[in-house]
C-alpha cells in the first residue's frame, strides 16, 4: 500500500471515529468501543505511516518473528514485560561498529 494511502487512511480512521461517538449515546458501551477501536487502528495506520521506508528493509523472518510475538502477547499478557526486558537487554548487548578508521 502506497505510504499517502495509509496516512490518509489514518486520517479518515481517527476522523471518523469521533462523530460516531459523538452520535451514539454517551453512557452506551457501543459509543465506547467505536472511539477505542477507531483510536487504536488509527493510531496504528499512522505508526506504519511513518515507518513505511523502514519496513521494506526488514527480512521475512523478523516479520514471522515480529508476527508470532504479537500473538503470543495478545494471548498472555504477563510475557509483553519479559519480551520488553529482553529487547532491551539485547540492545544494549548488541554488537557495535568500531570506531577506528586505520582498520
Amino acid at each position: 500500500m502506497p505510504r499517502t494511502a495509509l496516512g490518509v487512511l489514518a486520517l479518515f480512521v481517527l476522523t471518523v471515529s469521533i462523530p460516531w461517538y459523538l452520535a451514539l449515546p454517551a453512557d452506551s458501551a457501543a459509543a465506547q468501543a467505536w472511539l477505542a477501536a477507531g483510536i487504536r487502528v488509527g493510531a496504528m495506520l499512522a505508526a506504519v505511516w511513518l515507518a513505511h521506508p523502514q519496513l521494506h528493509r526488514l527480512s521475512p523472518s523478523l516479520w514471522i518473528a515480529a508476527l508470532l510475538l504479537i500473538v503470543i502477547v495478545a494471548r498472555f499478557r504477563y510475557l509483553a514485560l519479559v519480551f520488553v526486558t529482553i529487547l532491551v537487554v539485547l540492545t544494549i548487548l548488541r554488537p557495535r561498529r568500531s570506531r577506528r578508521a586505520g582498520s
